[in-house]
């Protein structure tokens, strides 16, 4: 009877550890797709006194509640569009002229934490920033990293004082602000240093700098090797 018994109770113990194995958290996921990092929200409906933004996600895995986080917070999800490529859309209105941080959560799957601003209400006179002119970037080494620092030419037609830089710099093709290897963001002026460690002169290397005046900003990317 004892030998039955213990059979049985290491069969037990077998189900239960493939039924928690079917349901590891890995298997799901919720990836943010609008607003993006740092966006202004061009998608923006403007409703008079305040402005309606698209959130979209697309997820991984059987889910299907969902909750808004906004600042800390919580905006229950009841109805939601979906189309042809499974990306989900709910419309929230929001204040104008707001730094936001969002969140998508179901049951026990968080997406990741992003940051965006809401344009300011009917200003519709300002003009984007002019993308940025690089100049060749010069190279100093320092011990083992070199610092290579750069220039470019740009500007804001507005001329009212808001115009600022971010530049990030990365090793890999698909730069942007949450891909890089470092950054230095709120430049006033139209340069910038970084120190790469481990810097192989024949390899290619790549630098953001993103012109934003509050509202409007523009991108440009500038593909460098020393030799």
């Amino acid at each position: 009877m004892k030998k039955y018994i213990l059979i049985f109770s290491s069969l037990l113990c077998l189900l239960h550890y493939s039924c928690k194995g079917e349901f590891e958290e890995a298997t799901f996921a919720i990836n943010l797709k609008y607003p993006d990092q740092d966006s202004n929200c061009e998608e923006g409906t403007d409703n008079g006194n305040s402005i309606t933004i698209p959130f979209k996600w697309e997820i991984q895995g059987d889910l299907t509640t969902y909750t808004l986080i906004l600042n800390n917070t919580p905006f229950p999800i009841e109805n939601y569009d979906k189309d042809d490529d499974g990306v989900l859309t709910f419309q929230q209105a929001l204040e104008y002229n707001k730094k936001y941080e969002w969140q998508i959560i179901s049951e026990n799957v968080k997406s990741d934490l992003r940051s965006f601003r809401t344009p300011i209400e009917g200003n519709n006179n300002n003009n984007v920033p002019l993308a940025v002119l690089f100049k060749a970037p010069t190279y100093q080494q320092l011990g083992n990293s070199m610092e290579v620092s750069f220039e470019w030419e740009g500007g804001d037609i507005d001329f009212d004082g808001s115009l600022r830089y971010d530049a990030y710099w990365s090793t890999k093709a698909d730069i942007s602000v949450t891909i890089n290897d470092g950054g230095n963001t709120n430049l006033t002026s139209p340069n910038t240093k970084f120190s790469i460690p481990n810097f192989d002169p024949n390899k290619d290397y790549y630098i953001l700098v993103i012109a934003k005046d509050g509202e409007n900003s523009a991108s440009s990317i500038l593909k460098f090797s020393q030799f």
